[in-house]
């Protein structure tokens, strides 16, 4: 990674010495977040075990701590490394257990995160011909999807004609 990027060497050099004093002061909340962060530096360097480790860490730490929200995050940050070392069957089961954590505690736009981390884990699934598991997640996925905000249409209906996607405004760098 460049220097300077957000998941390049100075930013987990950064999250590991940030670890330090939430251990220190017993701040099990700020060790999760960080730890989190950590997985997500690991994750976007390759080192799938590394974000796997960290993720798992956090996972039970906001467990311990009774954050749900953190779980449900960590939950979809798992699903997504397991993505990327090709196991599907437990990518789809940290999605799964998140989407359960969003319809009980109310976090839609994780519960949006969910759907989408299932809908693409049938999608890798089906690109390495694991047709089997991508037929059953694409299964799964509509069924799931009508409770993360679409509407039925009537019958004979035309479907909604899509909207432009507008970039989000970059912040601007502090001026001298």
């Amino acid at each position: 990674m460049r220097r300077g990027h957000p998941a390049g060497p100075p930013a987990g050099r950064a999250h590991r010495q940030s670890l330090v004093p939430f251990r220190e002061f017993g701040d099990r909340a700020g060790e999760a977040s960080t730890l989190t962060n950590l997985g997500i530096v690991h994750e976007h360097q390759g080192r799938y075990e590394d974000a796997h480790d960290h993720h798992r860490r956090a996972l039970h730490l906001y467990r311990e701590t009774g954050s749900r929200i953190g779980e449900t995050v960590v939950l979809n940050n798992l699903g997504l490394v397991c993505q990327r070392q090709g196991r599907y069957d437990q990518a789809r089961r940290h999605h799964r257990d998140a989407l359960h954590l969003c319809r009980t505690f109310g976090f839609p736009g994780d519960e949006a995160e969910s759907l989408n981390g299932l809908a693409e884990t049938a999608r890798l699934a089906q690109a390495v011909d694991d047709h089997d598991s991508a037929l059953a997640l694409a299964r799964e996925v509509s069924e799931l999807s009508p409770r993360a905000g679409s509407r039925p249409r009537r019958p004979g209906a035309r479907p909604p004609r899509p909207r432009p996607c507008r970039p989000r405004p970059r912040p601007r760098p502090p001026g001298p």
